[in-house]
């Protein structure tokens, strides 16, 4: 049981790779989804909780501004973030039995002077030169809790 209701079996379970992601503006931000399911998936959809409300809206993928959230690439990818992409996220699944959700994903987004540092280094230890081992263009720090 999650949050109190029973998981049907068959239905997607659909998970996002870390709780927290922290990109400067201006840069890549990628929340990885992962989906198990054991039929076919039909489609992928993510959306951003309005923290107000607590109202969903969907993402359109337009190939511009975000990319992937389908099948065959469930993963969101948010080009060129600014403050307006800050908040949460949530992928939600769908095959032949129903539909499955992650667990909201909170997507921080800083502006390059307001990066918290250690002696004068981003917290991430990347210098803004390079970012080994990380997405081209995307900086990275999983939120620790």
């Amino acid at each position: 049981m999650v949050g109190g209701d029973a998981i049907e079996p068959g239905v997607p379970i659909v998970s996002i790779a870390q709780s927290g992601y922290v990109v400067l503006a201006g840069q890549i931000a990628v929340l990885r989804c992962t989906i198990l399911s054991p039929e076919p998936v039909t489609s992928v959809k993510w959306y951003r909780i309005n923290k107000e409300d607590g109202q969903e809206s969907a993402i359109e993928v337009d190939n511009n501004k975000y990319f992937g959230g389908s099948t065959e690439s469930p993963s969101l990818v948010i080009n060129n973030t600014d403050r307006h992409d800050e908040g949460l996220y949530m992928c939600r699944a769908v095959n032949g039995k129903g539909e499955g959700e992650s667990p909201p994903a909170f997507l921080r987004i800083y502006v390059d002077d307001e990066v918290p540092k250690i002696e004068g280094r981003p917290i991430s230890g990347h210098s803004n030169d390079e970012t080994p081992g990380i997405e081209e263009g995307g900086q990275f720090v999983p939120c620790s809790g």
